[in-house]
């Protein structure tokens, strides 16, 4: 058997497709999965005894630079459904971190989720703010940088920003990380149009957030109701 491949047993072994395999092994070639199939099929180098061997999780939305937000009125942690007031807390939290912060974040949450057994993250960050983490780390990965704004003044600073970062990454860096990277239009109802046009200009992988709350459909059909008002509220707002 080559010195690059490992069998092991497990009580079960859940393929990507099909059926639990019960009392199985799995052959582990390098970096890849060479096969599975019944322990009877194979003989295994180690086995696990009562455990379950699944695929690799997919995470394909995060933002690893965020932290959790501090408990609900009553302690808990909950808060009531009001899509609104959560946009103020996030933006409030966001604002109230300085980036060591948020690079401090990027890490401790992709810990987590390697600890989860996730083994790729599709990540929304500020202008390259978690790569560094992901780079490092035993994962796969595509990278967003953010572009946000509908003012223009605003949408410029981050679209230079995230184009800043790009640049700054090489094909080699990509290939050594196992990770790509994108750009991530916020959302509609955050992001001009001039900046859609030009993230799907790049070619690159994209990613926006789409019909998140009821709010926001109001918003884009009518041009009012309590999104308007929130951006309004925060200087954002551009007729």
């Amino acid at each position: 058997m080559r010195r690059d491949t490992l069998t092991v047993r497990a009580r079960y072994v859940v393929p990507v497709e099909g059926a639990p395999i019960a009392d199985a092994c799995l052959t582990i070639q390098g970096p890849r999965v060479g096969w599975l199939g019944p322990a009877a099929d194979r003989r295994h180098d180690l086995d696990l005894g009562n455990v379950a061997i699944l695929p690799g999780f997919v995470n394909a939305h995060t933002h690893l630079e965020l932290s959790p937000l501090a408990d609900g009125p009553d302690g808990t942690g909950s808060w009531p459904e009001d899509e609104i007031d959560w946009l103020r807390r996030v933006i409030a939290q966001r604002r109230s971190g300085s980036d060591e912060s948020l690079r401090q974040a990027a890490e401790r949450n992709l810990a987590a989720t390697i600890r989860s057994g996730t083994t790729f993250v599709a990540d929304s960050t500020t202008a390259g703010m978690s790569w560094p983490a992901i780079a490092a780390a035993p994962i796969r990965a595509v990278v967003f940088a953010e572009v946000i704004g509908l003012r223009r003044e605003r949408g410029l600073h981050t679209d230079a920003a995230a184009w800043e970062w790009l640049a700054s990454v090489r094909p080699e860096n990509q290939i050594a990380a196992c990770a790509r990277v994108g750009l991530s239009p916020h959302a509609p109802y955050s992001t001009a149009g001039w900046l859609y046009h030009k993230a799907v200009a790049s070619g690159l992988p994209l990613s926006t957030h789409l019909a998140e709350m009821p709010e926001e459909l109001r918003l884009l059909a009518y041009h009012d109701g309590p999104m308007r008002r929130f951006l309004e509220d925060i200087g954002a707002w551009d007729d």
